[in-house]
């Protein structure tokens, strides 16, 4: 089997390009339908910002660098926050909270910070896992 030549292929375009010149039809289809097409998926697909996720938000360090922290959440437009209780039952039912997300700053967040180990809980649970709590441990006998 002989393979395309590049000869071969620009003469079926010449022709090609010939026949759309020749009816008018064509040529609109083809100068107007790209751009319309353009603008129509592109305004389907458009990704605007989200913004007004309602979520809950507990500080249940409270001291002022979690206070820090949640200042600078709470400019982000993104979520809607509705401030939690620390006392608050299960922050992870978000249901029987009616929001979206949650996130929980857990009580000796700032001494983890110090500590060079980081976690703060999302929806799941407000401490963190063993694993995590070990290697926390680990990390900090190391750096201190």
């Amino acid at each position: 089997m002989k393979w395309l030549s590049f000869e071969a292929a620009g003469s079926v375009a010449y022709k090609e390009f010939l026949h759309i010149l020749r009816d008018r039809r064509v040529l609109l289809l083809v100068l107007t339908l790209p751009p319309l097409f353009t603008l129509l998926f592109g305004h389907a697909f458009e990704t605007s910002e989200l913004t007004g996720i309602k979520s809950l938000l507990i500080d249940k360090d409270n001291n002022p660098r979690s206070q820090e922290f949640v200042d600078i959440i709470l400019k982000n437009k993104t979520f809607d926050w509705k401030r939690g209780s620390p006392d608050a039952k299960n922050p992870s039912d978000l249901v029987g909270h009616r929001v979206m997300a949650a996130l929980v700053v857990p009580a000796g967040w700032n001494q983890s910070l110090e500590n060079r180990c980081y976690f703060i809980s999302t929806t799941a649970t407000s401490t963190p896992p063993r694993p995590w709590k070990a290697a926390c441990e680990k990390a900090s006998a190391i750096f201190n």
